[in-house]
């Protein structure tokens, strides 16, 4: 699961899918909008293990569906962050398919 603490500190995991970079943009009903940003040229990492389902065998997600807190979901929606995440779902989906 990515947290919104991964987001701000560019967490690293080694065995990510894709590189997010968009802030943490969080929309309250009542206060609005806040924004908080990793490190200024840094990127943090979505781990393959936030694209699969935990009890359903060979389903993976991609978008806003990935593994993550409401907070680091709130950078992790970003439309280019929701390309990249369904391109390496598909990517995954292929090794999957063929048993590597």
């Amino acid at each position: 699961m990515v947290t919104e603490e991964d987001v701000l500190s560019a967490r690293r995991h080694g065995d990510d899918a894709v590189h997010g970079w968009w802030p943490v943009e969080f929309w309250d009903r009542s206060e609005g909008p806040t924004y908080a940003y990793p490190p200024v040229g840094r990127h943090y990492d979505i781990p393959r293990a936030a694209l699969r389902s935990a009890v359903i065998p060979n389903l993976l997600a991609a978008g806003t569906c990935v593994s993550a807190t409401s907070r680091a979901a709130a950078s992790i929606r970003a439309s280019g962050i929701c390309l990249a995440t369904g391109n390496a779902a598909g990517e995954m989906a292929e090794v999957m398919a063929r048993g590597v």
